[in-house]
């Protein structure tokens, strides 16, 4: 009985040492578990706002053309390529890279679905020709030889091989586009043979008008005033020019030298902040083209036609500088 007892007065106390130390194994379980809680937390918060920030937008589409889109995503692939090796030495231009690239994107879209305006199609075949082509390879390559050369285009384009089918697709277009418009570029067209004072003041161009005014020789003030001054190799004397081939010609000049009388200075007109005063030497209707000036002609109609296939391709910008500044971040 003796021992009975003392066997119950011993076992109570390891009882309630047992139920301490499971109370106290249950709590470090429970802190255990709260802190990996916590961090797991903590980590969905951070990835959830990674994705939110960085890998969510790639998807938004900042462009469409017609029945075309592109993404963020594929702004920043194209842009990637477009950027040169030295991402240092682009300076103050390196924010008009993304817009140089949406612009592409856009005439690559338009030339793809107005190519059917002019009868241009290109299939699938075309398009294998064209990597034959640019690999060096025999039309004859059998199969293992083409895929391995086409895998190997789209890696080094940097591209979603759909994104570079496309491009490769546009390329085709345009290169036939231009054979087109040159094969119908006319024999001859109006040309000018023109000269004009570019100043960077107002109060230059008024003095130079002046000066014109008072019977100086055109030349002579030119040479005092213009930016494009001295030398008789100056930019401001336009030799015999087909409309809209000469590239540094503003459009208020160039309208003024395809509408004036010879021997009349014009009045100042101002473009793009500089300020240009226009004189047309001689015009001649009916001048004939040179093999160049073909091929120029061909270029601007070709742009010409681009610039026409908005009216009835619309075209919808979703792209702000917020977006411009994402893709460069992320491609440095």
């Amino acid at each position: 009985m003796a021992k009975t007892a003392k066997l119950k007065a011993t076992a109570a106390p390891r009882r309630r040492r047992a139920a301490r130390d499971d109370a106290e194994y249950w709590n470090r379980i429970l802190i255990v578990g709260g802190v990996i809680a916590v961090i797991l937390l903590a980590a969905g918060i951070i990835g959830y706002g990674y994705w939110d920030t960085q890998k969510r937008p790639l998807g938004n589409t900042v462009l469409t053309v017609g029945d075309i889109s592109f993404s963020l995503g594929a702004l920043e692939r194209r842009l990637d390529q477009e950027l040169p090796e030295d991402r240092r030495s682009i300076g103050a231009d390196l924010l008009t890279y993304p817009e140089r690239v949406i612009a592409d994107m856009q005439r690559e879209a338009l030339l793809i679905q107005g190519g059917s305006e002019l009868n241009i199609n290109v299939t699938d075949e075309d398009i294998a020709a064209e990597v034959r082509t640019q690999g060096g390879l025999a039309e004859t390559v059998d199969a293992q030889t083409y895929a391995r050369e086409y895998r190997r285009q789209v890696e080094e384009s940097g591209l979603k091989e759909s994104e570079y089918r496309q491009k490769l697709r546009a390329d085709l277009i345009e290169q036939r586009a231009r054979d087109y418009f040159t094969f119908l570029a006319p024999n001859a067209e109006p040309q000018v043979l023109g000269r004009w004072i570019r100043a960077d003041t107002r109060e230059t161009a008024e003095d130079a008008k002046s000066r014109l005014a008072a019977g100086e020789e055109f030349t002579v003030v030119a040479d005092e005033l213009s930016l494009d001054a001295p030398g008789s190799t100056r930019q401001g004397d336009l030799e015999w020019s087909p409309r809209g081939t000469v590239g540094q010609l503003p459009q208020s000049v160039e309208e003024y030298l395809f509408s004036a009388e010879p021997n009349t200075p014009s009045d100042i007109l101002e473009e793009s902040g500089l300020f240009y005063i226009a004189e047309v030497i001689e015009r001649d209707e009916a001048r004939e083209l040179t093999a160049d000036q073909k091929l120029q002609v061909a270029f601007r109609n070709e742009s010409e036609w681009l610039d026409r296939l908005p009216v009835t391709i619309p075209v919808t910008r979703n792209f702000d500088q917020d977006d411009a500044l994402k893709a460069l971040n992320d491609v440095l």
